[in-house]
């Protein structure tokens, strides 16, 4: 069953890719969550996280969502080669909502952090920046929120995938053994 195989391996790719990207994001939910919910100081200590990682990882942090992505998207492609209707519905709909998790994530994280990088936190002290402030802090936030949201509904979806397949592979070696076992009775 080399299909099955294949299968098996598509979705480990597209799992790992999905879970690796949810646990990026899902580092920065306890600054993400108070500046959604709007709580005292929270968009000042983001801002500093923000702009700490910012500085850390430098142009580098800009491309290393990219390796998780690689091997989702790997994944994703070998299951689209196998041309068959579950591949199809089910990689078509998980390649769709990875699409949308990098343009959130080109349209509003990269941005936020390269503006933060380039502008600072400390500086700020008008009331024209903490406004500023607070729509990058409040974009980079949503925009975690976006992607994993997408990244959860990803893994959820290939892990359902994978459970339709081994069902629909059990049936079709039940049904092979009965069919074996009426030949030998007929014979």
């Amino acid at each position: 069953m080399p299909g099955e195989y294949m299968q098996t391996i598509k979705v480990a790719l597209a799992f790992i890719g999905s879970s690796f990207i949810a646990g990026m994001v899902w580092s920065d939910w306890i600054y993400d969550y108070p500046v959604l919910q709007h709580q005292a100081g929270a968009v000042e200590a983001a801002a500093e996280h923000y702009y700490r990682r910012a500085m850390v990882g430098g142009t580098n942090y800009e491309r290393l969502p990219l390796i998780p992505v690689m091997l989702a998207v790997i994944g994703l492609s070998a299951g689209l080669t196998l041309m068959e209707e579950h591949n199809i519905m089910f990689d078509g709909v998980c390649t769709l909502a990875l699409i949308m998790g990098i343009s959130t994530y080109s349209t509003s994280i990269a941005p936020g952090l390269k503006s933060l990088a380039e502008t600072g936190v400390k500086g700020m002290t008008s009331a024209e920046d903490a406004q500023s402030l607070f729509d990058i802090t409040t974009k980079i936030a949503a925009g975690n929120t976006i992607i994993l949201y997408i990244a959860g509904g990803i893994a959820l979806l290939q892990f359902i995938h994978f459970v339709l397949l081994k069902v629909w592979v059990n049936k079709e070696r039940k049904a092979a053994l009965q069919e074996g076992a009426s030949k030998k009775k007929s014979e």
